[in-house]
């Protein structure tokens, strides 16, 4: 708090100047005096009303902070203290003070102020000399002035104006010093006005003081409440009356006050009773205007650093490349030296070789010769296989052809007469090349590209010694040096092409940034934008804003509410402003405002009053506008994603990508990104760099050793448990995965809050990683986590909906991987309830990976500069590569898997109709279901044989070839039944091939329509880039198809602006990470974290309006439903109540105990024999359950041995199919089966999230095709393992009357002859539990939710486990598929189904069945071996992999070395 105190000025003053020299002057000074008086001398009058002296109230503020913080702010006290500049002390009257010297431009200090003021109104001397000369005669004792030289008049004006003033200024602070201590203080300033880049004198009455007996007193300040340009003064005796003590400060031009105490150097403080003291400062900077100033200077201090830095960088990769060079150079002279040496060996044999003639063949005239020299080389035609040839040339190079061919020349005839008998001479002349040392040549009968017949010596060709020649050593020391300049210059080339062409590729990706950037900004112009565009940090901005297409439409008032830096800033909130209408006469409003030098992000919502009522806050997220050119730059966010995907290193679909690359996109907007990932031993470590040991930690009852390397750029943190769960091979495939990955997340979460994380968002992504967002808000959120929040995206709603569903409901923020996509699943129940925090954001695509500029598998790199040069040389590579009519035509590219959901109906359709309309076709794809592959199998040959120059069907993965037919292609087709994002559409357009899609998801989102959907592409500050159609048949893909074709062929100018026009589209991450970006901002805000600083209206109606809206809701409610709802009765418990009426006498049994509460199971009866009593209730339940099934009467009442239910999900195919070749008959040996052996086989299976889904359909065409499975009332999705095994037990025991129900996983590998001789020695054992057993942990912390008793502990005291069998395999007898069946509703499900089961049997009169025959290793020293010696296994597989790894490819190979024999099953008795 500031303390105010006034100095008074007196009342009057009665000063007399006195006579002095010859001007003679006795009058009062009026410009004191409320009622100034006329005075005889105008212009000494007129003069001095020019020199007021300022002399009015002036109030002086003390600030109560000083005392803590002079000291560590202020410099030292004493005389030697240094002054910054302008804040030297001033000589006052009275006192002898040593002038110090001032730099040029500094203003002196020192001078008195009588002095100053002269310097100061000297300018206004000539108007009074006027004055003086027009008056015509003045007297100045006694003098007439017109006498004296106008010289001599202007130096007496000045020196008698010096001599009054000073006098005036002295009469002034003697009158001020009275009257201060008449009031009773004891300092004042003079001038009273403090104004900026002026000097002010300081005085002090020492008497009454707290320094009164201090020798030396001294001042002690700084300006701008302590916070600019500190001083210390030492204070002199002045000439006034009494202790007064004074100093002359300079105030700085940016002071509005000034604070400051007195002292005596060392411990003794006058600091105004602790308040010190301070002077406002007038006609000077504002706080506000001061703090823009600082600001400057921090941004001025900012660009000088960072100057700096820039150039240090550039000294640094100077060095750097200077270094590189010296290393090149001497990798260079190296490669010169081995090439040299390589050279020179090979040059020996030649030289061996060589001769200076071959009798009656050839020889050289003159003899002797040398390089450069011009020979005649003689060759006798008749010698060789060219006796008959009709030309005769030579083919030569020289030093064992080092380079290559560079000697031709033709032969003619020699005409030699005298030799005619020797042969039929030729020659040619030949110049000897310069260096050369041996000649190397062949003769042919043509030149090089016509020559059929040769003669090459049989086949070591010619060889001649040029006999004249450099010294060896010399020579090959020339050629040594010769070769370094040959490479160091292409070294230079390569390195001067590889430097402009990534210059060229910065450039690139900078101006695609940029523009993404602006058309981020435009695409909401509908509602909102700016002028200027682009915001600027400490300039005017103009916000316009549509509320016609807002919540705002039709209110009479808008009403801007804005802010900076996501509302943190440090000037708050800016008052609410009333919009006004836009000057252009649209439907906008307008307002403005002023953007400050520390603003990063400028903030605002709309409201229809001053004081709120109904907000457009555009859904909770507030509108948020980058600033530009500001001191200060946004805070970077921390960001965990916890995935199970990621690419390059372990990817199996788009989460993979999606994944890295947008982590690598945020990260270049300044963020921190951390990635949390399974150590699987399957991952490419090739990708990952600098790989390490990082920590380890303990959690659930297991090391998690935890390595850390860098991804693509992104940091990312490897978790490694030492139980194993990640070294199976394969990421996605086993039988746990759920639990796998469930533990993975749990571990993740542990890992950061025991290595002191504290990240802003963590980011899970599908059912894989789902369990992070209720497992953080259940167990984190109040261990030092409090500030995360969690946000989900959806990739694939096809699988895990169970998960994903409660993903949904702990998830701060939910995404999906494009708008139309979260549209088109807002009806899903796991979305609907969620649908306010669920947003679409189109995926994007990684511009370095997939970029026609730097993609080595072209044969001409291109940009949308010359995209039609680089389109046609790929199409030339790509028809000659595939074999197709080397043609102009129109070429349609398909890169896809063939399955349903791509419409691979519609694609078959869309090959026939290209080839009507005389187009090529080019199909990259391959499909995981065998009967759509051998289809297309089948469509290609028939093409091939039909159409071969036109078509061609490539069934397989092949990475190279897809970028050549991006590249190559007019138009790529996606005809996708549905497409939650698509990324073929969007790497198409990166390579300017124009899409043909259906209008679906994300293909709705990315490709408008040429025809009709200008209007849309413009909102989004687009073109229109492709052809589009509705609806999932022939003429739909015709309508677009027919379309694209004549546009190529009667528009090629406008297609091939088209192409370019595509192709510079920005579908990278850019605009995407921007979306992301902001919605981790609004996750943050709408978390309500301590210490956020956000807008707060969440809602678009007032609190008064919610209140009588609920109410209204409420009455309605009750109106339409005449009721109040009430609480359902358990389903398990009312079971229950029936089997005990129904049990009679054993209602009363002690035995027969529930005990139901707190999440855990009921104990029963220990001794399970009332169970045979509920019988009646379970055939009952079996009954109704059979008639969903088609069962005939006679299997519903036959007695089999066992029920096996092979586990399996909707991407098993593989694994289906390879356990239906080896081990599971088919067809009527299945029937066989079960007829004969009473053995039921079946693949187990419920139901996809999607009723109509791809999924669905797959399994029923597949259940047509084998006939072999059991549908499940059950929807599958992660954690749902333990509830699928308890429907099928609870189903099997319903439909089927037989003596044991096995649960196998379709990853192993069964016997099943061995497997009935195993089983039936268990027969007389009504409640065995049977499997290879194992322990686990009994979860019992109390307080947590599935908390278990005491007496489930299994073994000794002490003991804290209980016994289950291993889950690939385990069979359980009638009895206890009963009570299953029983009590379903009631058992409890754990994460793991193999512990579930084991759980549901605790407290029971269970046998505990361990055999060892059920859980055989692959290896060939077990099962192989065991087999060999007549003993063999029930089942097999592998423990690391929980089942055989990669089973669908080593299924086959497991049953030759572990199968038993064919006949076994069919010729066992038992």
């Amino acid at each position: 708090m500031e303390m105010c105190w006034q100095i008074q000025r007196p009342a009057s003053l009665r000063l007399v100047f006195h006579q002095k020299g010859p001007l003679k002057i006795n009058t009062c000074i009026g410009f004191l005096h409320p009622h100034p008086k006329s005075y005889s001398f105008s212009s000494l009058a007129s003069l001095e009303s020019q020199y007021n002296s300022n002399g009015f109230l002036h109030q002086i503020t003390a600030s109560a902070d000083f005392s803590r913080k002079k000291q560590g702010r202020m410099a030292a006290s004493g005389p030697k203290s240094s002054s910054p500049r302008g804040l030297g002390r001033r000589t006052t009257v009275g006192s002898a003070q040593k002038k110090t010297p001032k730099k040029n431009g500094e203003k002196d200090s020192n001078a008195t102020s009588a002095v100053t003021n002269e310097v100061l109104e000297i300018s206004k001397l000539p108007d009074a000399k006027a004055d003086v000369q027009k008056r015509g005669s003045t007297v100045l004792g006694e003098r007439n002035v017109l006498d004296r030289s106008e010289t001599e008049v202007d130096a007496l004006l000045k020196k008698e104006l010096k001599v009054e003033r000073e006098n005036l200024r002295r009469k002034e602070i003697e009158a001020l010093a009275e009257e201060t201590l008449a009031r009773g203080d004891r300092m004042f300033v003079y001038p009273l006005t403090a104004k900026p880049d002026e000097d002010i004198e300081v005085f002090l009455n020492i008497t009454l003081s707290t320094l009164n007996k201090e020798p030396d007193v001294l001042i002690m300040g700084a300006f701008n409440d302590w916070r600019w340009k500190s001083f210390t003064r030492r204070l002199e005796k002045t000439w006034i009356n009494g202790d007064w003590l004074s100093c002359l400060l300079h105030i700085p031009k940016e002071a509005y006050k000034i604070d400051f105490v007195f002292f005596n150097g060392q411990s003794v403080y006058d600091n105004n009773d602790s308040k010190d003291f301070c002077i406002d400062v007038k006609n000077g900077m504002d706080k506000v205007e001061f703090e823009n100033f600082l600001l400057e200077e921090k941004w001025r201090e900012q660009e000088k650093l960072a100057k700096e830095e820039a150039e240090r960088e550039r000294q640094e990769e100077e060095k750097r490349r200077i270094e590189a060079r010296k290393a090149a150079i001497e990798a260079d002279r190296e490669q010169a030296k081995a090439e040299t040496q390589k050279r020179r060996e090979m040059l020996q044999q030649a030289l061996e070789k060589a001769v200076v003639s071959a009798r009656n063949v050839w020889y050289i005239e003159p003899k002797n010769f040398k390089g450069e020299d011009k020979v005649k080389l003689y060759y006798n035609k008749s010698s060789g296989p060219l006796a008959n040839a009709k030309e005769i040339w030579i083919h030569g190079g020289f030093n064992s052809w080092v380079d290559g061919l560079s000697i031709v020349e033709k032969l003619v005839d020699a005409e030699l007469k005298d030799d005619s008998k020797n042969g039929d001479w030729w020659f040619a002349e030949v110049i000897v090349p310069v260096r050369a040392l041996v000649i190397d040549w062949v003769f042919a009968d043509g030149p090089p590209e016509g020559a059929f017949l040769y003669d090459n010596n049989s086949r070591k060709d010619f060889h001649a010694l040029v006999p004249l020649t450099t010294p060896e050593e010399a020579y090959w020391s020339e050629e040594e040096d010769r070769m370094f300049r040959k490479l160091e210059e292409e070294r230079r080339l390569k390195e001067e092409a590889m430097r402009v062409k990534m210059e060229k590729t910065a450039r690139l990706k900078a101006e695609t940034k940029e523009r993404t950037l602006k058309m981020f900004l435009l695409s909401q112009k509908d509602v909102v934008y700016t002028e200027p565009l682009e915001i600027q940090a400490g300039s005017p901005v103009t916000v316009l804003y549509n509320p016609s297409n807002t919540v705002l439409n039709g209110k009479p008032e808008v009403w801007f509410r804005g802010s900076f830096n996501r509302w943190t800033h440090r000037l708050g909130p800016l008052p609410p402003q009333k919009m006004e209408a836009a000057d252009d006469g649209s439907s906008h409003l307008k307002t403005s405002t002023k953007v400050p030098l520390d603003a990063y992000m400028m903030d605002f919502v709309f409201s229809e009053k001053e004081d709120g009522g109904m907000f457009d806050n555009k859904d909770g997220l507030d509108y948020h506008l980058p600033v530009v050119g500001g001191i200060a730059k946004e805070p970077p966010l921390h960001i965990v994603h916890i995935a199970v995907e990621m690419a390059p290193i372990a990817k199996v679909g788009g989460l993979g990508d999606v994944v890295t690359s947008l982590s690598r996109a945020v990260q270049e907007l300044s963020h921190n990104v951390d990635i949390i990932f399974p150590k699987y031993d399957c991952i490419k470590y090739n990708f990952v760099k600098d790989l390490q040991f990082n920590r380890s930690y303990h959690w659930g009852g297991t090391e998690i050793k935890v390595w850390h390397g860098k991804v693509e750029g992104v940091s990312v943190y490897f978790l490694d448990p030492q139980n194993r769960l990640f070294q199976r091979g394969c990421v996605y495939g086993c039988a746990d995965d759920a639990g796998r990955f469930g533990f993975f997340c749990h571990a993740a979460l542990e890992f950061l809050l025991q290595g002191g994380f504290h990240p802003d968002i963590l980011h899970c992504h599908d059912w894989s990683s789902a369990p992070v967002s209720w497992l953080f808000k259940d167990h984190y959120t109040h261990y030092g986590l409090i500030k995360t929040r969690v946000v989900f995206t959806i990739h694939n709603l096809e699988f895990g909906a169970g998960a994903i569903g409660k993903a949904m409901t702990f998830a701060d923020k939910a995404t999906t991987v494009s708008r139309t996509y979260a549209k088109e699943v807002a009806g899903n129940s796991v979305i609907s309830p969620h649908l306010y925090k669920f947003h679409g954001i189109v995926n994007g695509i990684d511009p370095d990976i997939w970029d026609p500029y730097n993609d080595n598998f072209l044969p001409v790199p291109y940009t949308s500069e010359n995209v039609l040069e680089g389109k046609r040389a790929a199409k030339e590579e790509l028809q000659k590569r595939l074999g197709l009519k080397s043609a102009d035509l129109p070429l349609v590219g398909i890169i896809t898997r063939l399955t349903h959901q791509k419409g691979i109906h519609l694609i078959k359709h869309a090959i026939w109709r290209t080839l009507e309309r005389n187009g090529q076709v080019v199909l990259l794809g391959s499909a995981p279901d065998p009967r759509i592959q051998n289809d297309f199998v089948n469509l290609a040959n028939q093409l091939h044989s039909t159409h071969g120059d036109r078509a061609r069907l490539v069934l397989t993965y092949d990475e190279p070839l897809s970028h050549l037919i991006y590249a190559g292609a007019d138009f790529i087709l996606v005809p996708s039944i549905f497409e939650p994002c698509g990324l073929t559409q969007l790497i198409a357009m990166r390579y300017g091939s124009v899409p043909v899609v259906r209008k679906t998801g994300g293909l709705y989102d990315t490709v408008f329509d040429v025809d009709h959907d200008k209007e849309r592409a413009q909102a989004q500050v687009l073109e229109p880039n492709g052809f589009s159609f509705d609806g999932a048949d022939a003429p739909g893909v015709d309508y677009a198809l027919n379309r694209a074709i004549s546009a190529w062929y009667d528009g090629r100018e406008w297609f091939n602006s088209l192409c370019k026009t595509v192709m510079e589209q920005d579908w990278s991450w850019n605009r995407p990470a921007l979306e992301y970006i902001e919605l981790y901002h609004s996750a943050r805000k709408g978390g309500g974290s301590f210490g956020d600083h956000y807008f707060t209206p969440r809602n678009v109606v007032s609190r008064n309006s919610v209140f009588f809206f609920c109410i209204a809701s409420f009455c309605l409610g009750m109106l339409f439903s005449n009721r109040m709802w009430n609480v359902p009765e358990g389903r398990g418990i009312s079971t229950l109540s029936k089997l005990s009426l129904k049990s009679g006498d054993s209602v009363q049994s002690k035995n027969n105990v529930l005990e139901y509460g707190n999440n855990t199971i009921g104990i029963l009866d220990k001794s399970i024999a009332s169970l045979e009593m509920k019988l009646v209730a379970a055939r009952a339940e079996r009954e109704s359950l059979s008639g969903k099934f088609s069962m005939s009467e006679e299997a519903k009442k036959r007695k089999y041995f066992m029920v096996i239910g092979i586990n399996t999900a909707f991407s098993s195919r593989k694994r289906r199919d390879s356990v239906r070749s080896t081990w599971m008959p088919q067809g009527e040996k299945l029937k066989k089966l079960e007829e004969e052996k009473g053995i039921i086989v079946r693949f187990v299976i419920g139901h996809s999230t999607l009723s109509l889904g791809v999924l669905e359909k797959a399994i029923e065409a597949e259940e047509k095709t084998y006939g072999d499975f059991l549908r499940l009332e059950h929807r599958e999705g992660y954690m749902a393992l333990s509830a699928k095994t308890k429907t099928f037990f609870a189903t099997a025991v319903s439909l089927w009357d037989a003596e044991f129900y096995i649960k196998v996983d379709d990853d192993v590998h069964v016997n099943l002859a061995t497997l009935k001789t195993t089983l039936s020695s268990h027969r007389n054992k009504p409640r065995a539990y049977i499997g290879c057993m194992k322990s686990g942990p009994v979860l019992a912390i109390k307080g947590v939710k599935y908390h278990e008793p005491e007496y489930w502990k299994f073994g000794e005291v002490g003991n804290r486990y209980f016994r289950h069998a291993t889950g690939q395999f385990y069979a359980i007898s009638k009895d206890l598929a009963t009570y299953i069946l029983i009590n379903q509703d009631l058992l409890h499900k754990y994460a793991n189904e193999d512990v579930s089961l084991g759980s549901w049997f605790i407290g029971l009169d269970v046998e505990h069945v361990n055999d060892r025959r059920l859980c055989c290793s692959t290896s060939p020293r077990d099962c192989q071996l065991k087999a060999m010696m007549g003993d063999v296994c029930a089942a097999s597989f592998d423990w690391k992999c929980s089942g055989i790894c990669q089973s669908a490819e080593r299924m086959a190979d497991v049953h030759e070395r572990c199968g038993e024999p064919e006949t076994a099953l069919w010729t066992s008795s038992s």
